[in-house]
């Protein structure tokens, strides 16, 4: 019995621990440790995870400028190079799968950002988001995010607005749970059915004794009826 709840109890324990690893981890992308002038294609690393950034037309696509005119884009932002012509897109692929992207944009003039969503080749979703210029600024600015599937990379592009500016990646990985929370999940369930095999076991020996003391039983009850009925 004694084993019986410390394989539950190891099994709670490892699945506890397995709900604490795979909260979702949220890593920030800004371009405040990149030099003003850094060019596509470059990288960027955060907690382990590299986003790469790029364009059809690269090098110097997309460059890292120091902070100008927008309210949300704070700090270095990456925008497009000086002779980056109209509705260029940019591509970030991520070194890790993750669940949900969401970042700042700014845009030349009004419109809006689609953000396309890919796993490997395949497309997994698609969100847009219209620029609004906030107030005592003269550019559209906005945030545009996905969340609800698994990916690892995204391309933004402008269908109206003619360029576009990023800032503040902000993405959510799942944490793979450790081994030893897989040991302990594992040894937990092993504990139990090994528990619970022998539970079943001495259920039936227990079967097979009581019916064993039944018929000793039995015979005793047949061989008294038999004597008292040999009684002179």
């Amino acid at each position: 019995m004694r084993a019986f709840w410390i394989g539950k109890l190891m099994i709670i324990f490892a699945l506890l621990m397995v709900a604490v690893g795979v909260v979702r981890a949220d890593l920030v992308f800004t371009f405040e440790s990149d030099a003003v002038g850094t060019a596509t294609q470059f990288s960027n690393t955060q907690n382990g995870t590299t986003a790469t950034f790029s364009s059809p037309i690269d090098p110097d696509g997309f460059e890292v400028f120091p902070a100008l005119g927008f309210l949300t884009l704070t700090g270095n932002f990456l925008g497009p190079g000086a002779n980056t012509p109209a509705h260029t897109p940019l591509t970030i692929a991520f070194s890790t799968n993750l669940n949900s992207i969401s970042l700042d944009f700014g845009l030349n003039d009004p419109g809006s950002l689609t953000l396309m969503v890919f796993e490997g080749a395949t497309l997994v979703g698609t969100v847009s988001a219209t620029g609004v210029v906030p107030p005592g600024f003269s550019q559209p600015e906005g945030l545009i995010s996905f969340d609800g599937a698994t990916f690892n990379s995204v391309v933004l592009n402008t269908p109206s607005a003619n360029l576009f500016a990023i800032d503040n990646v902000d993405v959510a990985t799942a944490a793979v749970p450790e081994p030893a929370t897989l040991f302990l999940l594992c040894a937990g369930v092993v504990g139990l059915a090994i528990t619970q095999r022998g539970r079943l076991w001495r259920s039936r020996l227990g079967a097979t004794r009581r019916r064993k003391l039944l018929r000793v039983e039995n015979l005793g009850r047949h061989c008294s009826a038999m004597d008292i009925n040999q009684d002179p």
